[in-house]
């Protein structure tokens, strides 16, 4: 007997919101009815609301996600500037309080990083693999 023909999947990818996806977006990704999503990132320069809107889905349907190349660029001009402030305080003692280090990554910015990576962490696959147990499905990241 013939092999039965290989099940299709419906596979929702968002991508490039740059600030534009909200509730009602997901509503509507939701009514799509697909059997997993998968999040390409450009989310919004680090902001966590979109990253927080994506992880209601988590639960709802399979999810994956994996940041885009302006959530990166955007970092690593957050971390250079980082650098240059902690060159400067480094320098400067008087802007340290007496035994006080300056550390990396201490600032509001890095602060909305951390969020939107602890939001999308369930379905992050970053430079992963992420096999979907109940789909013939596996999504594999190549991005921090």
């Amino acid at each position: 007997t013939p092999a039965a023909p290989p099940r299709r999947l419906r596979l929702a990818v968002v991508g490039d919101c740059h600030g534009q996806y909200n509730e009602d977006d997901n509503a509507a990704l939701l009514a799509l009815v697909p059997d997993a999503a998968l999040f390409v990132g450009d989310y919004d320069n680090e902001a966590a609301d979109i990253p927080r809107t994506i992880a209601k889905l988590h639960g709802a349907l399979p999810v994956a996600s994996i940041m885009g190349n302006h959530d990166a660029w955007y970092l690593s001009k957050l971390i250079a500037r980082e650098r240059m402030a902690l060159d400067s305080a480094s320098s400067s003692a008087s802007s340290l309080a007496p035994g006080a280090q300056p550390r990396l990554g201490e600032s509001a910015e890095f602060e909305s990083v951390r969020q939107q990576h602890s939001l999308l962490a369930p379905s992050n696959v970053g430079w992963g693999r992420r096999d979907f147990e109940a789909l013939p499905l596996s999504v594999v990241g190549g991005r921090p």
